[in-house]
């Protein structure tokens, strides 16, 4: 039987750390607009903390300048891509690389008190399902962890993959990211999963965009410059972690990826180019994210 995520309690603070498909967001914010309509004054704070390009690995050197601010008292573990595809050996002995992993990030969160669930993402390529991929493997490990730490997680492959496979629109072009439809099907599978039955799949309205708030775009748009610092961390930065950030942003400033060898360099020059941009502002960006949220959580506590 599945373990479910139960429904998260009056006061929670629930953070969402993964990679690209939770740093998206969209459906992470759906997810709280949600909580706050349906609980006021139940004041849950939901978070999307997702790097793009991140692994356990990586998130395990900011923990506490990423995560631990934000003084949660649950983590839902969403990674496996990156890190099985950075593995080496047969899928099964990536599998068993990665359960480390999420035994140390796990074991990492528990010795705070914080509750740790699990989600595991959906398939989003559409090549043969039966086919045994790393992907397979790495989410086989997280249904292993689950079971170890008797605790609940989210299985969007179960869930969402015939979606995927069966209507236009939920992905994206690179067969990778997801749509605003697709995120929007991500936050009511969630939410569904945690037995609110208004977002079942039987529902005529399953297959339909969710519109944030204005005030929820705005704390997407504000938590987006937030993840794109982390997104630069991920994927240019590796090779100085732990230095002061003035040193970093000198790096990049005198070793700036160029644009001339294709689509990997456009992409490493675009994460400098936020870094310099936005680093310097990371702690306003947070006071920002934090006046939007208190401020969503009053609007609604008054409705």
């Amino acid at each position: 039987m599945e373990r479910r995520i139960p429904v998260f309690p009056k006061d929670s603070r629930v953070c969402f750390l993964g990679d690209s498909i939770t740093a998206g967001g969209l459906w992470v914010e759906a997810i709280f607009e949600y909580y706050l309509k349906k609980f006021p004054g139940g004041n849950v704070r939901i978070y999307n903390t997702g790097t793009g390009g991140g692994t356990i690995n990586f998130a395990m050197n900011y923990l506490e300048e990423d995560i631990l601010l934000l003084n949660p008292t649950h983590v839902i573990i969403m990674y496996c891509a990156n890190d099985m595809n950075r593995y080496e050996g047969t899928y099964l002995q990536r599998a068993s690389m990665f359960l480390e992993e999420i035994r140390r990030i796990t074991n990492y969160f528990r010795e705070r008190g914080i509750i740790v669930y699990y989600g595991i993402e959906p398939k989003c390529q559409t090549e043969d399902q039966s086919t045994f991929t790393a992907r397979d493997a790495g989410w086989a490990a997280m249904k292993s962890a689950a079971e170890e730490y008797n605790t609940g997680y989210f299985d969007l492959y179960t869930m969402m993959s015939p979606y995927i496979f069966e209507n236009a629109g939920l992905v994206g072009e690179d067969l990778v990211h997801f749509t605003n439809l697709g995120e929007s099907v991500m936050a009511k599978l969630f939410l569904y999963s945690q037995g609110f039955e208004e977002f079942s799949p039987d529902n005529e309205n399953f297959l339909s965009e969710i519109k944030l708030s204005q005030a929820g775009l705005r704390r997407w748009e504000i938590n987006n410059k937030i993840r794109r610092i982390w997104m630069a961390e991920a994927n240019v930065l590796l090779a100085v972690i732990g230095a002061p950030v003035e040193k970093k942003i000198e790096r990049l400033k005198e070793r700036i990826p160029t644009r001339a060898n294709g689509q990997w360099d456009d992409f490493c020059y675009d994460r400098a180019m936020d870094y310099i941009q936005f680093r310097p502002h990371l702690e306003e960006y947070r006071a920002q994210l934090e006046a939007v949220t208190n401020e969503m959580t009053v609007q609604w506590d008054n409705c």
